[in-house]
């Protein structure tokens, strides 16, 4: 029995949805991990794991807010990487297929600054998403050389 294409396009639409945000979110927790080690003492690779996948830094929430309480991220960034946060974990833990169009995950989109309803969902969580991510490696760059030229000093 052959499946209707239609609804197979349909389902893959969703699922890539759902892999994009979750990628997004890791690709977003990644850059924090480093932005965060720029502050950070030099550590052995073994006490950064310890620290930042096993440790006090292993969840998104805690590496958003301890990347803004040490000002490495201002609060409109903050706000966007709550919100990010926020869509990553309606997708893995609605009961529903989750997408863009779900009235969970419209209730986050909502709080983008930006957001209007007859744009498309996607491509602003797409246009923060960017946005946050360029901000942070921005920073880190800034913080990697300020690191660099304390140490050539001493």
């Amino acid at each position: 029995m052959m499946t209707d294409p239609g609804h197979t396009i349909t389902k893959l639409t969703l699922q890539s949805q759902a892999g994009w945000v979750l990628v997004t979110a890791a690709l977003l927790a990644e850059s924090l991990e480093r932005l965060l080690l720029t502050k950070m003492r030099t550590l052995s690779n073994k006490k950064a794991k310890q620290i930042v996948k096993n440790g006090p830094l292993r969840n998104l929430a805690a590496k958003i807010d301890l990347a803004w309480a040490f000002e490495l991220v201002d609060d409109p960034v903050h706000h966007d990487l709550t919100v990010i946060r926020d869509i990553r974990n309606e997708f893995p833990h609605s009961i529903t297929e989750a997408d863009f169009d779900s009235p969970e995950v419209i209730k986050h989109m909502k709080k983008f600054k930006g957001w209007n309803a007859k744009e498309d969902q996607f491509d602003l969580f797409v246009e923060r998403f960017k946005s946050c991510f360029l901000q942070i490696t921005a920073k880190q760059d800034q913080q990697s050389m300020a690191k660099a030229l304390r140490k050539k000093r001493a």
